[in-house]
């Protein structure tokens, strides 16, 4: 948490450059007149000390299959261009793709496996309203995985069921539009997830990105050092 550029720099020079990495604009984060990130929305989720991304950036999610997510892809969340002062724009996390799991299912069962139930209770959607792990009724497999009946529905006043519209969490277990199974839902590497509290590593002068842009680390440390906008 609130690394600084060189410390950034050093864990991400591990990697090859040639790894890939998606951005976007967490529209979720506002910084406060004290200059601290408030999170907002259910995604990203760093409670019980893991990252996950399971409900937000469906489209996003769907670009690469379970195996390809967890082959080395990056995930960076910017905060808004008009955030922050003028002609920079501050990272808000970052992190690398250890896991990703085809449903809402099996990713609570591998946590379940591992023994991770701190990680479970601290997400779980019926006790925590920003919750992003949707509890199944019972074990599921194939296609009954992206039913929703097959889930318990989150607590009330849950970010993804509002009263105007309360199954809006059905597209958490079932996306349409991108495949019989839905976009993968992703599991950070501890090790190698990155929070920022505050503005300390930003972009300078930076355009605006299309929504999922497409970096490569190398590219992105270039960013980092100021030399690649």
């Amino acid at each position: 948490m609130d690394v600084c550029t060189e410390e950034l720099l050093e864990a991400l020079n591990k990697f090859p450059g040639s790894e890939s990495v998606r951005l976007y604009v967490v529209d979720t984060v506002k910084i406060r007149r004290a200059g601290v990130y408030e999170q907002t929305g259910s995604e990203p989720n760093f409670e019980g000390g893991l990252g996950t991304l399971c409900t937000c950036k469906h489209q996003m999610r769907s670009r690469y299959s379970t195996e390809s997510w967890a082959s080395g892809v990056w995930v960076l969340g910017l905060t808004g261009l008009s955030r922050w002062r003028r002609g920079e724009q501050p990272f808000y996390y970052l992190m690398r793709i250890a896991q990703a799991y085809e449903s809402q299912a099996d990713l609570f069962q591998a946590l379940e496996a591992q023994g991770r139930l701190e990680v479970l209770t601290a997400k779980d959607s019926r006790t925590s309203q920003l919750g992003d792990i949707f509890a199944p009724k019972r074990p599921l497999s194939n296609e009954s995985r992206f039913k929703p009946d097959n889930y318990h529905p989150p607590m009330d006043g849950h970010a993804h069921s509002h009263a105007d519209n309360p199954f809006g969490w059905h597209n958490d277990i079932f996306y349409d539009g991108t495949s019989h199974t839905g976009p993968p839902l992703l599991v950070g590497d501890p090790e190698y997830t990155f929070v920022w509290t505050r503005p300390i590593v930003r972009r300078r002068n930076p355009y605006p990105i299309r929504d999922y842009e497409k970096w490569t680390l190398s590219r992105l440390r270039s960013v980092i050092l100021g030399i690649d906008e």
